[in-house]
């Protein structure tokens, strides 16, 4: 039986619906790592580390050209903003493609800075780095990851919310 590969082949990214493509030469998406705190106690015969809360998380944006929408997206660190990457990705099944699979990236962040790029011969180059407060990563129709600092949201698998006890606890 050969394993099914999820290839690859194309990606376009939008900001607040509208799609940027021909205007974005890299996305790097955030990286979600926990910070975790040591719980010691008597008769436990080690350390055991627990998750207690995620690190800031950042985005970084490389322009192609230069984009009026990025340029007044980018202007205003206290503006949030709304943006997905969606990835296609051929599906085969040994040497057959058999369909076609959507990756999907969904972000609310700010932009922190403002570099406004450099020029040189022939050349533009320009990168604008985001302070995430959510993501959602979806593959094929299903949620694996949905994380949002606030209100707060843990969700794996598509799976309940992690953090709705501590919401009713807390009462918000």
């Amino acid at each position: 039986l050969m394993p099914t590969i999820y290839k690859f082949e194309q990606a376009a990214v939008r900001l607040e619906g509208a799609s940027l493509i021909g205007h974005v030469n890299e996305f790097e998406l955030p990286e979600v790592n926990w910070e975790s705190a040591d719980h010691e106690t008597v008769g436990l015969l080690g350390t055991l580390q627990y998750p207690t809360k995620v690190e800031a998380m950042e985005a970084t944006l490389t322009w192609a050209d230069y984009s009026p929408e990025l340029a007044a997206a980018a202007a205003n660190p206290f503006q949030g903003v709304n943006l997905q990457v969606r990835g296609a990705f051929g599906v085969y099944d040994g040497p057959n493609k058999v369909r076609d699979a959507l990756g999907r990236v969904t972000m609310q962040g700010r932009f922190m800075g403002n570099p406004l790029g450099s020029f040189s011969s022939g050349e533009y180059e320009r990168e604008s780095v985001l302070m995430i407060d959510y993501v959602k990563e979806e593959f094929d129709g299903t949620a694996y990851l949905e994380f949002s600092v606030n209100p707060p949201i843990l969700r794996y698998n598509g799976g309940q919310n992690l953090f709705a006890g501590i919401r009713d606890i807390l009462g918000v």
